[in-house]
């Protein structure tokens, strides 16, 4: 992971990069910039026979419309099929009113909340290794040992609080 504060006169980066390589040996890529003329967010997934891209509005790039795009006409044929089967609309909602909607659906059902405390974990401790890799230039496995020093802060080592009992 790099981070930079290249753009704008401000003391937190304002561009980042990282490179994410999975056990199955496939690759991610994250990016972020608060530096760009436009304010735009994207998912883009691709896989040995499809591409699949969000929306580009920011804030709302999870939304409607996706494309899903096969490489040939027999398997877009087959996606598209796949894809008439699926409802038009979220039922929760979209966004953070989605979301504490779903929440709130399993506080009074109780049933499992559609993030839940492991998924939050694994996704602090995913901030914690880009940011650790970073500051040192050294790749980060996960998941995290107890005693990584991410546990205590993600501020640099020499303004990290003091480790209590």
């Amino acid at each position: 992971a790099a981070k930079r504060t290249a753009v704008n006169p401000i003391e937190v980066e304002d561009c980042s990069a990282a490179v994410l390589e999975f056990a199955n040996g496939s690759l991610a890529t994250l990016s972020a910039t608060l530096g760009a003329a436009t304010q735009t967010s994207r998912l883009r997934f691709v896989f040995e026979h499809l591409t699949v891209e969000s929306n580009s509005t920011a804030y709302e790039f999870t939304g409607d419309p996706w494309t899903f795009t096969a490489p040939d006409a027999e398997r877009q044929r087959a996606v598209d099929g796949a894809l008439a089967d699926l409802p038009e609309t979220y039922p929760a909602g979209e966004s953070f009113a989605g979301q504490f909607a779903a929440f709130h659906r399993a506080l009074v059902t109780g049933t499992t909340p559609p993030v839940t405390l492991a998924d939050s974990r694994q996704s602090l401790e995913l901030v914690t290794a880009i940011y650790h890799s970073a500051r040192c230039g050294d790749p980060v496995s996960l998941p995290l040992a107890a005693d990584h020093p991410g546990y205590r802060s993600w501020l640099p080592p020499d303004r990290a609080p003091p480790l209590t009992a």
